[in-house]
């Protein structure tokens, strides 16, 4: 057989696809994005405190982010399900990044620098 066809007495062959640096990059690229999402929806935290359906929104993300490509009747599924992510993705950051530019509350860093002036114990006086 000749360099790059299949044979076909049915054994799995891996045929040579060549991958361009750009496509390599994308897909780096996409899987920062997913696991961001997937680290935000398990920590609860981006910009600030995660309410539970930007939560969901943020693991849905990172599912779609994350799956592979599956090419079906020609038809590239995976391709679909990176622009929905993204989307889905950007859409719950943006709301979580206004929602915390609108709240004054500290955040955890904030809160953590500048701790408040402990209590002072109360005082005992005797009585001699």
């Amino acid at each position: 057989a000749a360099p790059g066809e299949g044979l076909d007495d049915g054994r799995l062959v891996f045929v040579d696809q060549r991958l361009s640096l750009f496509t390599v990059f994308v897909q780096i690229g996409i899987a920062v994005i997913g696991i961001t999402a997937l680290a935000a929806g398990i920590a609860g935290f981006l910009f600030t405190v995660i309410r539970p359906e930007t939560r969901v929104g943020m693991l849905a993300a990172a599912a779609l982010l994350l799956s592979p490509d599956v090419q079906l009747g020609g038809f590239n599924y995976g391709l679909y399900a990176n622009l929905v992510g993204f989307g889905l993705f950007a859409a719950t950051s943006v709301v979580n990044y206004l929602r915390a530019r609108g709240s004054e509350s500290p955040t955890a860093t904030e809160a953590t620098a500048s701790p408040e002036k402990p209590p002072e114990p109360p005082t005992t006086e005797s009585s001699e």
